[in-house]
């Protein structure tokens, strides 16, 4: 794609820092200084972009961070970026100049436009695009939020947000602009297909670099140096682009995160990736369930870009935001085929591991691997040694073949897998099913009415998926499953992983404890009263 752009409108590809820049004092004032945040400034600026300049408006205070304070102007669609007195210096001008002279024109990237003047002529900022929508940190970052904010995504959403926020960063680097500063705090996000980019002035460009970072977007290669000291590569670049990709499909989690006791910062530079690439090796809890409903593609190329010793650990191997776009567009495509073969296959926090087909002649059924069998045969034509664990390696028993189990002709009977069922039905060879007919039934979500496979919905306590979100959102301000036993595995909250037996609910069980117990001291204290007279 890069090769298709006029040298025109690319930045110069130069390797050397520039020289370092002078602080600018103001003998003019700062406007908005002392304006407090959501009170209106009411004070003009000269905006210049090179070609034209014209006075603007500050109006209303919006924010205000390290760096300067951000005001709605009169221009509609813009705002204004007012640097603090002590981060105005020669260089930061320079390279907004240099960033005017090649604008960028890509919509949701705010880009500076335009420098601004003081009435003194002196410079005091920049205006760029306006932003939208919630920061990465505050929302998919954060498993909490992205269900309040974002109640009704799915995978497909998660995975549609990657494209979206890849297409930009493609559009950057292919014009030798480098981000640098890949976090969740400078990508806003509106919806899957909207997604803002902002403090876009702190990206590499030329030999201007990127002055910030964040530890967990920084490569082994350059951990714990500083920012200011050397130009990010391409190569940088993606090792960040991974990372971005790997913590919203993984909501918030970072791949390095701490495994063993060693930093996240430490197992970066040492390569320790704690995830594997196959389907049966999983972390615990719901960090390994996404991974394994994850598409095989994805979870390869995360793991041979994050673990040490793989083909694309190496800087020169990683991936682009090209390649990575290919990987996620695939992924999205397979979607729905993947939700044909599993119904959690979409959910953004499945609670189980995806579903497998048995390969045994004749049967073709879905099942859902335990850590009982990890095999390719359901349990029905499953036949292991005595004592063997889910290890493939302990082979299959046959009398036909050392690697096909034995498949009954005849009908046998079976108990159904849905926990909340477990009646016993008689199967035959080929069924398609290790569920009863009576849940196969269509029944209707208990809040919304959407009909699915009994089986479906008992998985996720009677709710439909979306309505399971909301279960897990508001947690016990929400109704609890009426009636039948729930699998451990799709249990709303972590109150309710408690062992119990369908009858002994939680209140009622201590109220008749305490009623047990209040009854036996009566008698002891009788007994020894009787025993004193």
């Amino acid at each position: 794609m890069s090769t298709t752009i006029p040298e025109a409108q690319r930045f110069a590809h130069i390797t050397r820092l520039a020289a370092p820049g002078k602080p600018l004092t103001l003998a003019g004032e700062l406007p908005g200084e002392r304006v407090a945040k959501g009170a209106r400034a009411g004070t003009r600026v000269s905006a210049d972009d090179g070609n034209n300049r014209v006075q603007v408006q500050l109006t209303v205070k919006l924010a205000e961070g390290g760096e300067g304070s951000v005001f709605q102007t009169d221009v509609a669609g813009y705002v204004a970026k007012i640097y603090k007195r002590d981060k105005l210096t020669s260089d930061r001008l320079e390279k907004l100049r240099a960033m005017i002279a090649r604008p960028i024109r890509y919509k949701g990237v705010c880009f500076p436009e335009a420098i601004l003047y003081n009435s003194a002529n002196e410079f005091v900022g920049y205006l760029m695009p306006e932003a939208k929508g919630v920061e990465l940190s505050r929302s998919v970052f954060v498993p909490q939020l992205l269900l309040r904010k974002f109640p009704r995504w799915t995978r497909k959403d998660t995975i549609q947000l990657c494209l979206t926020i890849l297409d930009k960063i493609r559009y950057l680097n292919d014009r030798r602009v480098i981000l640098g500063d890949i976090n969740a705090a400078n990508i806003l996000v509106v919806s899957p297909t909207e997604v803002y980019f902002v403090d876009c002035d702190s990206y590499q460009i030329e030999g201007y670099p990127c002055p910030v970072g964040t530890p967990h977007f920084t490569p082994p290669e350059v951990s714990g140096k500083d920012f200011k000291t050397f130009l990010r590569t391409q190569e940088m670049e993606n090792f960040a682009i991974a990372t971005l990709l790997f913590m919203i499909m993984l909501p918030g989690k970072a791949p390095y995160s701490a495994v063993g006791g060693s930093t996240p910062v430490e197992n970066i530079r040492t390569g320790a990736f704690a995830y594997e690439g196959g389907d049966d090796t999983l972390p615990p809890g719901r960090w390994g369930f996404i991974w394994n409903h994850t598409t095989f593609r994805v979870r390869r190329a995360f793991y041979e870009t994050f673990k040490r010793g793989e083909p694309h650990f190496a800087p020169a191997n990683r991936y682009s935001a090209a390649e990575w776009h290919a990987l996620f567009s695939a992924y999205l495509k397979s979607a729905s085929n993947m939700l044909s073969n599993d119904p959690m296959a979409m959910d953004i926090f499945p609670t189980r591991r995806k579903m497998k087909k048995c390969k045994a002649d004749g049967c073709g059924r879905r099942f859902i691997p335990t850590e009982e069998n990890l095999y390719i045969f359901c349990d029905q034509h499953l036949k292991r040694p005595s004592g063997a664990t889910a290890s493939r390696s302990h082979g299959y028993q046959s009398t036909v073949s050392a690697s096909r189990p034995i498949v009954s002709a005849s009908p046998q009977t079976l108990r159904c897998k849905n926990p909340s069922c477990r009646r016993t039905f008689t199967s035959s060879r080929g069924r398609s099913s290790e569920y009863c007919d009576d849940c196969w039934r269509n029944v209707g979500c208990r809040k919304c009415g959407y009909v699915a496979a009994k089986w479906m919905h008992d998985e996720r306590s009677g709710y439909c998926r979306r309505c399971y979100v909301e279960v897990k959102r508001l947690g016990p301000k929400y109704p609890t499953s009426s009636g039948g036993k729930v699998a451990a595995s799709s249990k709303i909250t972590a109150s309710s992983a408690a062992p119990s037996s369908p009858k002994s609910t939680a209140p009622w069980g201590a109220i008749a404890g305490w009623g047990i117990a209040i009854t036996l001291a009566i008698i002891i204290i009788s007994a020894l009263a009787s025993g004193g007279r």
